[in-house]
């Protein structure tokens, strides 16, 4: 039911934007007089305790909360601009209504300090949550500033399950107009952990999941709705929605394993279907049980499938933005996530010509450089992107236990990029003065994600020596060689793009260059010999590996290859004598 206060407030606010100037004067009277009624419950509602009816910073945040969202449901981008170009800040009902509020609050000599302490926090969230819903109206053709807006109010709406759920349900559906469906199915993950939250804090019963942490491999993220809701702890914060219910549950779970089944996170399908199977056998509702047990044996079978082939579920890049026209975001790094496999060309051109064409193009230039640009060089006038494609990257444990493809391609935080430079400022040089500058980022948050684009919120830089850089080649090299060689059933072609790639090279490029710079005595270098004797195993490792790729291709690959795959052997058997010498 919805309050009084919550009534006055809204009316309140809407007044400033009717048309007609008699609720545009009357409108003044109404924040004393609503404010007035709030605290009309109880005598005691000036106290911060827990009395029945008692007034509280939660209850005035979840009734402002529903008071302003129903309010800024109503705007539009117009609306949105009118606002921001007013003269006259009066008119500007939603802040002006808050502003008055917080005053009042502080000018009323009834009310204790602690209760003004949290009011006020309460005023500040209503207040971002309000600059939020006008920027994002305003930038509804920024489809990653757009997205993050939206994430913002969700986040402001912490303390009103129900409304936090609607905004959820909001940035699913842009989502789904942008058709980033592993984007949308993170959405009903999220909204089946809040609910899963609720219904463990207010109605827990046994067979129901602990909470959103029941979620957490499905996605670690979910942590944002693992704290205990204080508004869940009163009237105000229960939730009248059929979706905070074991049914409405049920209903969502089904929606969540079909939203990640489309985004072909299969395997996190099969997670979900535990936990639906879970609440069904409690109930007892054996028929969907079996309903699930198929649909999930479905699911195997397209994980196995799947398996057989690249799977592609991600790009990465860094992206910086420098610039006045940027306001906060210059200075600030992301991590942008594009579908499957998007060149860097690809975005490039996307952010040049939206960023062009907001900010012109004499204030306006982008880089594709993977090193730092220099402040000093920099017009300071002038606005900049800097665009990296980057990896996942994996400590030496996080590297051991991810196994499979798709374990390395999900709950995704950290990632890599290598910037190449010599001593004589070229970015490229020979190999034994060829440097990496590596940098590891961190974001806020893992991907896949609320949306596409997260915030990096730490990194660290090194530097790898020449011998370094090449025993990273070589060891690349075994990997891949290893990959392809211990895959049932073979993926012939990939085999043999792998097995070229590396037998096929001429004898001043690849492995055999290597060879001759670290290993051999033409330049006098004294490296490293603990690093000289690991590249020598290296490269005995690479021959075993090619020598198995060689056998597993004359076996598996068909009649008319045969003159190729003859070709692959003529050219590992000449690698192997040319690094005999060396590795010997």
């Amino acid at each position: 039911m919805t309050s009084p206060i919550c009534c006055l407030v809204e009316a309140w606010i809407s007044a400033f934007h009717s048309a007609e100037s008699s609720s545009g004067t009357a409108a003044p009277a109404y924040p004393p007089y609503a404010t007035r009624l709030s605290y009309a419950y109880t005598p005691s509602c000036v106290q911060i305790t827990s009395t029945p009816g008692a007034i509280s910073p939660e209850r005035c945040s979840v009734q402002l909360a529903m008071a302003v969202s129903r309010v800024l449901a109503s705007f539009n981008k117009e609306s949105a601009e009118s606002i921001r170009q007013s003269p006259c800040p009066s008119r500007d009902g939603v802040n002006f209504f808050l502003t008055n509020v917080r005053l009042l609050c502080q000018w009323d000599t009834a009310i204790k300090a602690a209760f003004k302490e949290k009011f006020n926090l309460v005023i500040d969230n209503m207040t971002r949550i309000y600059r939020d819903t006008i920027r994002m109206l305003e930038n509804s053709d920024d489809p990653y500033l757009y997205s993050d807006m939206q994430y913002r109010i969700a986040e402001g709406y912490r303390n009103s399950p129900d409304l936090r759920l609607t905004w959820l349900q909001n940035i699913e559906a842009f989502h789904q107009n942008e058709q980033n469906f592993a984007e949308v199915a993170m959405c009903r993950v999220h909204m089946c952990a809040l609910i899963s939250e609720y219904l463990f804090t207010t109605n827990y019963s046994q067979g129901l999941p602990s909470g959103a942490s029941a979620f957490y491999s499905v996605s670690p993220n979910v942590n944002d709705e693992s704290a205990v809701h204080s508004s869940f702890e009163n009237e105000e914060g229960l939730s009248c929605s059929s979706e905070f219910s074991e049914q409405g549950f049920s209903v969502l779970l089904e929606s969540c394993r079909s939203a990640l089944q489309k985004a072909d996170l299969y395997e996190l399908v099969l997670k979900i279907g535990k936990i639906h199977i879970a609440l069904l056998e409690k109930d007892r509702m054996y028929e969907w049980m079996k309903v699930v047990y198929l649909a999930m044996a479905d699911t195997t079978d397209s994980v196995i499938s799947a398996n057989k082939d690249k799977r592609l579920l991600g790009t990465y890049f860094r992206v910086r933005f420098r610039g006045p026209a940027f306001t906060e975001m210059s200075e600030k790094e992301f991590i942008y996530k594009e579908p499957k496999i998007t060149p860097l060309a690809d975005i490039t051109l996307r952010l040049e010509k939206f960023y062009k064409n907001k900010l012109g193009t004499s204030a306006f230039e982008i880089y594709q450089e993977a090193n730092e640009l220099e402040s000093a060089k920099l017009d300071l006038k002038k606005n900049y992107i800097q665009i990296t494609h980057v990896q996942p990257y994996f400590d030496e444990i996080e590297d051991r236990n991810r196994m499979g493809e798709f374990e390395r391609s999900i709950h995704l935080k950290q990632f890599v990029y290598d910037a190449p430079f010599t001593p004589g400022g070229k970015a490229h040089g020979l190999l034994h003065e060829q440097y990496k500058r590596r940098t590891i980022m961190q974001t806020s948050h893992y991907f896949p994600y609320l949306k596409r684009r997260i915030t990096v919120v730490s990194r660290e830089s090194f530097d790898l020596e020449p011998l370094a850089v090449a025993l990273e080649e070589i060891q690349k090299k075994c990997n891949e060689l290893s990959a392809v060689t211990t895959t049932f059933p073979v993926n012939i072609k990939l085999l043999q793009l792998v097995l070229q790639g590396t037998v096929s090279v001429s004898v001043n490029a690849g492995p055999m260059a290597i060879a001759k710079t670290f290993l051999g005595n033409e330049l006098k270098i004294n490296y490293d010999p603990q690093k000289q004797r690991k590249l020598r195993r290296l490269f005995k490792n690479l021959v075993s590996y090619c020598q198995t790729a060689v056998q597993l291709n004359f076996q598996n690959s068909p009649a008319d290859q045969a003159l190729y795959s003859q070709d692959l052997a003529i050219k590992f058997q000449s690698l192997k004598e040319a690094l005999s010498p060396y590795i010997e």
